[in-house]
Order: C-alpha cells, then sequence, then structure tokens
C-alpha cells in the first residue's frame, strides 16, 4: 500500500475504535474521536484526507456531520462505518454525502484497508472531471 492518508476515526466504542485505529495506523496516520463534539474540535485543528464515522453516536447523528466535513475540507472523504446494513440506510448516507458506506462486521477492517484509497481515488477523479 503506497499511500499513507490522514484519517480521523470518529466512533464511539473505545475497544472497536482502538482495534480500527491500530490496524489502520499501520500504513496511515489516524486520529480518534469518540463523539460529535470531539469530532468537530478535531476537524477545526486539522484536516483529513478521510473521515471514517461511526452513524450511531452518543451526542448525535453522526450523518449530521457529513455537510459540516465537506464544507471544512471539500476534498476529505467520508466513508460511514456503522452495524446498519438496511439498503435505506446506506442510500441515506450516500444521499447526504458520504463516499463510502461499511457495515461493522468481521471483516470491517480489511474492508476499510481496501476500500479507503479506492475511494479517495475515485473522489480524485471526480474532481478533475
Amino acid at each position: 500500500m503506497g499511500a499513507n492518508f490522514k484519517i480521523l476515526l470518529v466512533e464511539d466504542m473505545a475497544s472497536f475504535r482502538g482495534a480500527v485505529s491500530q490496524l489502520l495506523s499501520v500504513y496511515n496516520d489516524v486520529d480518534e474521536a469518540e463523539d460529535l463534539a470531539s469530532a468537530r474540535r478535531t476537524l477545526q485543528a486539522k484536516a483529513y484526507d478521510v473521515v471514517i464515522l461511526d452513524k450511531g453516536l452518543p451526542d448525535g447523528d453522526g450523518l449530521s456531520l457529513i455537510r459540516e466535513i465537506k464544507d471544512l475540507n471539500p476534498n476529505s472523504v467520508v466513508i460511514v462505518l456503522t452495524s446498519d446494513s438496511d439498503f435505506s440506510s446506506v442510500k441515506h448516507a450516500i444521499t447526504r454525502g458520504a463516499d463510502d458506506y461499511v457495515v461493522k462486521t468481521d471483516t470491517a477492517v480489511s474492508d476499510l484497508l481496501v476500500r479507503i484509497p479506492l475511494a479517495v481515488a475515485r473522489a480524485a477523479s471526480t474532481r478533475r472531471l
């Protein structure tokens, strides 16, 4: 994997967040936030290539942060990471501006390792058009 991305992982479940962060940080620079408030503070201070965003956070709906992320840094790729695999939820997240959607399963981290560079490449090619 040649690219090294700056990633913000917004996830409220500490054990899952730690495991995902540890595995992704092998190839990337990963910062963590446990809720919307800490994510907002972090996003104000630093730009990210990728924001991995949990849909259900203790202080609100993660999807509400997508517009703010894109306003702060239009080139950021947003990947929603959630246990909700319902197609209407996937469609809703994409409609709100998410670039991709990964369901929390046993393969979530390996899915992210593949899908992060794909989503970044897809977003970059879209911007060039």
